[in-house]
Formats: structure tokens, C-alpha cells, sequence
């Protein structure tokens, strides 16, 4: 039976809320440190108990007026482009996913129905579904989706986490009560503890309702590293820099004053204000520690690299991280965005740590930086009155363990810029 497509709209995606609380959370985890700093301004100005540290709002003034600016900002369509070309061999099926990618919208939905898209390519059902499969296993996790079930249920099926399997089965089945919030009516109806759904809706509300969003943003973004290396020997520590934690200032004396009013209105206003400060404060350490975790866990498996004792990064993929650490690939997603960290190799972005397997086998532990990197080892070394084939580079490239083709030498050849063998010859 074939589901009812539910269209992304602005109502549905407000009916599954969280709590102000928690969006709140997620809101801070995502957010760089320039924006951090806007919204913390904003919320001070609400709030008559706490102020940012000026000092801390001073020194990123002075490093938005010294510092370069990243400009670099991807596009969904060219992050999607990149895995595509990277993780998967060039076969008919590879044809259909990247004419897949034309029918994407900046959101990461699909703009038209399976059987519109299907028509369109020119494909067998089969053909389709496979394609379609292959895109939606792609980062961010939930791009492809039809609908906001589709988009939600993709990222169920990708968790590890305890509740993921009842999460899917409440998409799958029961997505329009979910999105009412019928969840007793749930609970009877799947004969589960009304614990268990709760438990369920809350890693729902963990998923990205819209994959796209963080790759639409145009605005110019401060480079403010949040994180330092610290090398002493071959040893490295973790440092905070001081753009790493916003510092909020509470207005005790005039908290306590204020709650000795004899005006209950008063005192239920600057307790609540209260109550609001202690959530922004505990989002606040909430996201500085999700940081730091997942910036020591890039740091065991990228030491060498950090450390200038070699030049290729090891295969790291977001899920790696996200199963390390016990969470979601989206909280890892949300919390690298827009991070820096200072290193020896300059001031680098957490996501320039995360690279992509050379093949869909991803058994083999190779990375493409490896593969390009033995691929200029080969050249620089070669006789240069008789310039080695792709056929001669795969085969030695095939005796130190990577299994290649030669069609894919020659792809990674011209990625680098080498010149074929006659060219380089002549």
C-alpha cells in the first residue's frame, strides 16, 4: 500500500514541536559563533538578569575586524555532487542518482513524484528505486524524501539508538497522529507503554525537518576558532579558546531585590526570567561539551595528521563519530557546523577532519586523499623519458593494496592536474 505523500508545509513541521526548551538547545548546537553571539545579544536584551561578558563581546569584535572571513560556503547540490563522485564507481546506476540530484530542491526534498521523476529519466521501476535508495543514503541524513514522514523515517532508519526501531514504526504507521500529538492514542494502538512513545517522539524531535537548511545560507560568517591544539612532543591536549564559551553575567542583587516584591506578579516575572537565563546557560554548556567530545574523538582518529606525521587523512565519516559517542548523526552534523579549531596546520573548520571513502567498499579503510596521494607518489618517482600509463599506475597502485581501476586511476590523475602520459612525455 502505497502512503498518503504529506507535503512539507510550515504547519506540519510546527504541529511536531518541541519544547521551547529543547528547540532552543538545538538551535545553540547549530549555530556559529558570530550568530551565538547576535543571538545571545538578542536574548540579553529580553532579559533584564544577565548580560554577555562585554569582554568576551569585545574580543570578537576585534577579531571580526582582523580576521578573514569564510566565504566558502557549499551548496547542498555540491555536497551531494562531491559524495556522489567520490563513493560511487561510474555504472549506469550512478547516472540515474545524479539525474536524481536535478529534481532536488535547496530544502533536500524532491520537487516532483517517483513517477514524474521516473518518466523523466527514462528508467524501469526498479532501476529507480535503486537510485533513489543510493541518494538517501547520502549526507545530511534525510535528503531525497518525497514528504516530511519520508524525510523523518530515512533518518529513523540510519540511528542506532534504542528507541529507532519503534521511532520508525510510529512514522510508518501512525505519522498523522504523531503530528497531532495523539500519542495515548498511540500507545493503545501499538499496545506499548506510554513511556516507550514518549521516549520515541523525543528522538523524532531530534531529527532535521529540513536537510537543506544549514547549506542555503549566503551570509558571510567570521572565522572565531573555538578550540586550540595544544603540542607539547607527541603529545596533544585540548584547549578552549577564549571564543569558545560566551560568558553570561547574572544580575544576582537585582534578582534578589526583585523577588522580595510584595507584587506577585512581579516575582512570578523575574522568576520565570530566572528559569530562562538557567536554560540558555545549560544549552550553552550543553553545546561547548558536545564540541569538545566530538573534537577529541576527530582528534584519536586524525593524531597523525594533527601532529604534521603525514599528509593523508584517514576515512572518518560523520556516523563513525555519532556511534563513538551515543548520538544522532544530525547532533554531529549541527554541532561542526561553522566550528573551528586552531592547529598547527593553520585554523581549519572541524568538518575539513571528515573524509569520504574510495570506493562503496568501505571494508578497505582507504580514503581518496590516500589513493591520490600514492598516485603522486608513483609519478614524482617514474622514469621521465618514459612516463608511466594508468594501466602501469593502477598495476602498482593494485600491488600496495589498492584495489583500482584503471579508469578511476585516470580520474584521480586528472583531479590532480598530472598530465596524461603522452603530455608528460613530451
Amino acid at each position: 500500500m502505497i502512503s498518503q505523500k504529506i507535503k512539507v508545509t510550515q504547519s506540519q513541521i510546527q504541529k511536531l514541536s518541541l519544547s521551547q526548551t529543547m528547540k532552543q538547545s538545538l538551535m545553540i548546537l547549530q549555530l556559529d559563533m558570530p550568530d551565538l553571539i547576535d543571538y545571545l545579544r538578542e536574548k540579553s536584551l529580553e532579559n533584564p538578569l544577565f548580560d554577555l561578558d562585554t569582554g568576551f563581546e569585545h574580543s570578537v569584535g576585534n577579531i571580526e575586524n582582523l580576521c578573514n572571513s569564510d566565504t566558502s560556503h557549499n551548496s547542498l547540490l555540491e555536497y551531494l555532487l562531491e559524495q556522489v563522485f567520490l563513493t560511487m564507481r561510474d555504472t549506469p546506476i550512478r547516472k540515474v542518482v545524479l539525474g536524481l540530484l536535478a529534481y532536488l530542491d535547496t530544502t533536500g526534498y524532491f520537487s516532483l513524484s517517483d513517477e514524474e521523476m521516473r518518466v523523466a529519466l527514462n528508467v524501469d521501476a526498479t532501476t529507480y528505486l535503486d537510485a533513489k535508495t543510493l541518494l538517501q543514503q547520502l549526507d545530511p541524513p534525510g535528503v531525497g524524501a518525497n514528504s516530511l514522514q519520508e524525510c523523518l523515517l530515512l533518518q529513523a532508519q540510519r540511528s542506532h539508538r534504542s528507541m529507532a526501531k519503534l521511532s520508525q514504526l510510529i512514522l510508518q504507521k501512525h505519522f498523522e497522529d504523531l503530528v497531532a500529538g495523539r500519542l495515548n492514542l498511540i500507545a493503545n494502538q501499538l499496545h506499548t507503554p506510554i513511556a516507550a512513545i514518549y521516549q520515541a517522539y523525543h528522538l523524532i524531535q531530534t531529527f532535521i525537518a529540513i536537510p537543506g537548511e544549514m547549506y542555503s545560507s549566503t551570509q558571510t560568517n567570521y572565522i572565531l576558532p573555538e578550540l586550540k591544539i595544544i603540542r607539547i612532543g607527541d603529545l596533544i591536549s585540548l584547549k578552549q579558546t577564549k571564543f569558545g564559551q560566551p560568558h553570561l553575567i547574572f544580575a544576582n542583587q537585582t534578582y534578589k531585590q526583585l523577588c522580595q516584591s510584595q507584587d506577585s506578579e512581579v516575582v512570578h516575572y523575574v522568576k520565570t526570567k530566572k528559569a530562562q537565563y538557567e536554560n540558555l546557560k545549560t544549552a550553552l554548556n550543553r553545546r561547548s561539551s558536545t564540541v569538545r567530545l566530538i573534537a577529541e574523538s576527530i582528534i584519536r582518529t586524525q593524531y597523525k595528521y594533527i601532529l604534521k606525521k603525514t599528509d593523508i587523512l584517514r576515512p572518518l565519516l560523520l556516523r563513525q563519530v555519532a556511534t563513538q559517542l551515543h548520538v544522532s548523526e544530525s547532533t554531529v552534523s549541527r554541532a561542526i557546523h561553522g566550528v573551528y579549531i586552531e592547529t598547527e596546520r593553520g585554523v581549519v573548520p572541524l568538518k575539513g577532519f571528515f573524509t569520504r571513502y574510495a570506493t562503496r567498499n568501505r571494508t578497505s579503510g582507504q580514503s581518496v586523499s590516500e589513493i591520490e596521494q600514492a598516485i603522486q607518489t608513483i609519478i614524482a618517482e617514474e622514469n621521465q623519458t618514459q612516463p608511466l600509463s594508468d594501466e602501469k599506475i593502477k598495476q602498482r597502485l593494485n600491488q600496495q593494496g589498492f584495489p583500482i581501476s584503471r579508469r578511476a586511476v585516470t580520474k584521480h590523475r586528472s583531479n590532480l592536474g598530472i598530465l596524461s602520459t603522452r603530455e608528460r612525455k613530451e
